[in-house]
């Protein structure tokens, strides 16, 4: 839904400061203050044996996923999604049990995952995961207001530098993983908005499922794809 960090973290702490719907349905009621949204690359798609070019590539696919929006974001490409912790895809790919992972570049090394892989779609993004820090009602009110003003512009602070420094690095990781062996390639022509297109059900049915409960599914989407500016 993002293209880089920075645009992710900043999209989200606009929707969970102040009178963002976030902020206001979610973060307000559990009593608890932000001081920090960090949003981290958008995740790739990564593969053992042959690239993925075109949306039929990714049919039949068994890919890692970490669960929930992932399984949904696997489904609707029409590949297999299978949950596994970290440490257990290295071996998965060396049996042949996985054929890829949905991953972002940055997390290939920490895995050790550049010995197995053989192929990286740079221009993708699907999906990404959000680390919040906050700081409850009660101490946060406790504070001065001069240590409240050092806390927010520390944590906007920490953010921006965050994802600065994952965006910068990003194209670094990319020739550092193909030096490797790791292929970097892109989808066909015309083949990106087709995944998006079939990603747009991932959205809705997130929504869907938050407004089946009561929460503010689709309201939340729509404002976060604004604070995008998509």
């Amino acid at each position: 839904m993002f293209d880089t960090a920075c645009q992710g973290s900043e999209a989200v702490a606009k929707l969970s400061e102040g009178d963002g719907i976030i902020a206001q349905r979610e973060f307000q009621p559990n009593k608890v203050h932000v001081l920090a949204s960090i949003a981290y690359a958008p995740y790739k798609v990564l593969t053992v044996s042959r690239p993925v070019k075109t949306a039929e590539d990714f049919r039949g696919l068994k890919l890692r996923t970490a669960g929930g929006a992932m399984d949904l974001t696997a489904t609707a490409l029409d590949a297999i999604s299978v949950r596994m912790p970290g440490p257990d895809i290295l071996p998965s790919m060396s049996r042949g049990t996985l054929d890829g992972a949905l991953a972002p570049l940055q997390s290939v090394r920490v895995f050790d995952l550049q010995t197995v892989l053989k192929h990286q779609t740079t221009d993708v993004s699907l999906g990404s995961f959000v680390t919040m820090y906050v700081i409850s009602d009660r101490a946060w009110q406790a504070l001065s207001e001069e240590n409240r003003k050092v806390l927010s512009e520390a944590g906007h602070h920490a953010a921006k530098a965050h994802c600065t420094y994952v965006d910068t690095e990003e194209p670094k990781v990319i020739e550092s993983l193909a030096a490797d062996g790791v292929v970097p390639n892109e989808m066909d022509e015309g083949q990106l908005a087709v995944v998006e297109e079939k990603l747009s059900s991932v959205q809705q049915a997130w929504a869907k499922s938050l407004d089946d409960r009561g929460r503010p599914g689709s309201e939340t989407l729509k404002a976060f794809i604004e604070a995008v500016g998509k």
